[in-house]
C-alpha cells in the first residue's frame, strides 16, 4: 500500500504528520514519486504537516533551497531540524551568550547563535569556550577533533551538544560520509578508556528534544492545532534506527516507506520497539 492510499482512508485517526526528508520525500537530490502531489494535497486541506530532519548543518532555509532545486517546493517554516531543538535547550539551562567551540558546519543563518549561542570554529578560543557543538562536514578533523577531545578531557562537566546523532550519512556514488554523531561517540568512546566519562547531548531523531521542538513549532503554526494525542501523530519515515524507533519511543504512529535506508528484512530483523506500525511500498 502507498501512503496516499492509507491517508484517504485513515485520515480521520491523525491530527498532523511528519514526515522524514532525505530518503521519504527525497532521494538522490530529487523528489520522490507522489511527495509533490502529497503536500500539496495536505496545504490544500489545511492539514498540520511538518518535515522533520535531522540535517542541522543546513538551516532550514538552506534546506528549503535544496528541496526546491530537487522539485519538492516546501517553505522554511514548513521544516523542523535537530538544530532548531537547541534553541529550548539552552533557554532551559540559562546558556543564552555562553560560547561553544564548533566542530563543522552550523547552517547559514547559523541555528546555534539562533538559540541565543556564540560559537566560534577557533580552537585557540577553545579555552574561553563553555562547551562544544557538534557540526558537520568541512573542517579540520586532524586538529579540531584532537583539540575537542582535550578539552572534554580537562572539562568533562563541559557539555557536548550533539543535534544530529546520526553516525553517517549518504554519499555520492553509493559513499558514506561520517556524521556529527559518530564523531561524538567516536570522541567520547576515547575519553571512556581514558577514565573521563562524558555523555554527549543529542537533540535529534531518535531522542525527544527534536519532537518536541516541532509539536512546539505545529502548535505556533496551527492555532486549532491543540494536540497532542502523540499517538495521533503520525511519523513517516525511511529509516528504522532514527525515524521509526524515535517516533515509537516518542509515543508517535510510525510509518516505514520502502523508499530509503530500511527494507523489509531489516524489519524483520528488528528488535520490537525499531518495528513500524505501518510499513508501506511509497508515498
Amino acid at each position: 500500500m502507498k501512503l496516499r492510499s492509507h491517508w484517504e482512508e485513515n485520515r480521520q485517526n491523525y491530527d498532523a504528520v511528519f514526515f522524514d526528508i532525505d530518503g521519504t520525500l527525497m532521494a538522490n537530490g530529487a523528489a520522490l514519486p507522489g511527495a509533490v502531489a502529497l503536500l500539496d494535497m495536505l496545504r490544500a486541506e489545511g492539514f498540520p504537516f511538518l518535515l522533520v530532519t535531522n540535517d542541522a548543518n543546513h538551516s532550514v532555509q538552506e534546506k528549503a533551497e535544496i528541496a526546491r532545486r530537487g522539485g519538492l517546493p516546501v517553505s522554511p517554516e514548513e521544516i523542523v531540524s535537530s538544530g532548531d531543538a537547541l534553541r529550548e535547550l539552552v533557554a532551559a539551562n540559562g546558556w543564552e551568550g555562553k560560547r561553544f567551540f564548533r566542530l563543522g558546519l552550523l547552517g547559514r543563518p547559523c541555528h546555534a547563535e539562533a538559540a541565543g549561542l556564540e560559537v566560534t570554529g577557533d580552537r585557540h578560543c577553545l579555552r574561553e569556550c563553555f562547551g562544544v557543538l557538534g557540526g558537520e562536514e568541512y573542517f579540520d578533523w586532524y586538529k579540531d577533533l584532537h583539540a575537542a577531545m582535550n578539552f572534554l578531557r580537562e572539562h568533562p562537566d563541559a557539555p557536548y551538544v550533539v543535534p544530529n546523532p546520526d553516525s553517517y550519512w549518504p554519499g555520492a556514488n553509493g559513499t558514506v560520509g561520517i556524521g556529527a554523531g559518530g564523531q561524538a561517540r567516536f570522541i567520547c568512546g576515547l575519553l571512556g578508556e581514558m577514565g573521563v566519562p562524558h555523555e554527549p547531548i543529542y537533540l535529534g531523531k531518535p531522542h525527544a528534544a527534536i519532537f518536541t521542538a516541532a509539536i512546539r513549532h505545529l502548535q505556533r503554526g496551527f492555532p486549532a492545532f491543540s494536540g497532542p494525542d502523540r499517538k495521533r501523530l503520525l511519523m513517516v519515515g525511511d529509516y528504522l534506527p532514527s525515524d521509526i524507533y524515535g517516533g515509537n519511543r516518542n509515543g508517535l504512529t510510525t510509518a516505514l516507506v520502502l523508499t530509503g535506508n530500511s527494507r523489509l528484512a531489516a524489519v524483520e530483523q528488528a528488535p520490537p520497539e525499531y518495528r513500524p506500525d505501518l510499513i508501506l511500498e511509497g508515498l
